[in-house]
Order: structure tokens, then C-alpha cells, then sequence
């Protein structure tokens, strides 16, 4: 079965265990779904402090682009968002996967992770994302401090 919309994928997403289960990796986080005022604008953004070594917070942003099936948008606006992210991802319907997976040269030559999810909330991970300190310092900041009011704390 297929998802009718966006905003249906988007439901089913932010209930799956795939992102229940990103919480348990953070000391805090949180979810933020469109922020505005960006090099695009990210369908959702997972944003979390860990703990490094020797104690200090360490903030962790991963950015998704949700798309029923235009892949190749997905692609490019998931690229924009490694701006101010760690990481970046597309996620699909499940059922239109097909075609990217037939390109998944694209999405790691270019270091953007691919994930789908069924209609029963399972995500599947099919490219996992390079990791790595974001192009833009400028954009990191804006976003730091959006996820730091949202997390009602000073500075990271």
C-alpha cells in the first residue's frame, strides 16, 4: 500500500521506532518539523546533544527531506540542508523506492543517506549518510540556535 500524501508520510514517520528510538541515543533532543530561515527548508530535523569523553555536549543535527517519490528533488534538497547538518537524509515511500535505489550511486557520491518507510511504520535504511561537520559555519549557528530555545537552554 502506498501513502496518499506528505503529510501522511510525515505522521507515520515521526511515530515509527525508527525516530522513538533517536531519542534514546541523546542526552536531550528534539524533533523540529519545517524550520524556517534556511538554505531550504527541511521537512523534519532531529537535533540531540550526546556526551563526549570528557563530559561536554556535543550537538548532533540530522536533516530528512519526506517525499512519496520524486527521489531526484529529495536528492538535491537533502544536499542543500548538509549546510547546517551532520547528516542528511531522503526518506520514501517504500513502495516508490525502486528508482532510487537504481541510483544509489548519486546518494553516496554525494553522502546523502537513503531511507523508506512502509505504510505499517517501518523504516528501512538502504544508504547510510557520511557524518561530518556541516559546509556552512553561518547556517550551523542559525540552527544551533533554534534547537537551543527549543530546548529552553543558553548555548551549546
Amino acid at each position: 500500500m502506498r501513502f496518499r500524501s506528505e503529510v501522511d508520510l510525515c505522521d507515520k514517520v515521526i511515530a515509527s521506532r525508527f525516530f522513538q528510538g533517536m531519542d534514546n541515543s541523546y542526552v536531550v533532543s528534539t524533533l523540529l518539523k519545517e524550520p524556517k530561515g534556511f538554505f531550504g527548508i527541511p521537512d523534519l530535523v532531529v537535533a540531540g546533544l550526546k556526551r563526549g569523553n570528557s563530559g561536554e555536549e556535543q550537538l548532533n543535527i540530522i536533516a530528512f527531506e519526506l517525499k512519496l517519490s520524486n527521489w531526484k528533488r529529495a536528492l538535491a534538497q537533502a544536499f542543500k540542508y548538509r549546510m547546517f547538518a551532520d547528516a542528511s537524509y531522503v526518506l520514501l515511500d517504500h513502495s516508490n523506492l525502486k528508482s532510487a535505489l537504481g541510483n544509489r550511486i548519486l546518494f553516496t557520491r554525494s553522502g546523502i543517506g537513503l531511507l523508506s518507510i512502509d505504510t505499517l511504520g517501518r523504516v528501512y535504511r538502504h544508504i547510510t549518510a557520511n557524518d561530518g561537520p556541516p559546509f556552512s559555519p553561518d547556517f550551523r549557528h542559525a540552527m544551533e540556535e533554534i534547537v537551543c530555545e527549543k530546548l529552553n537552554r543558553g548555548k551549546i
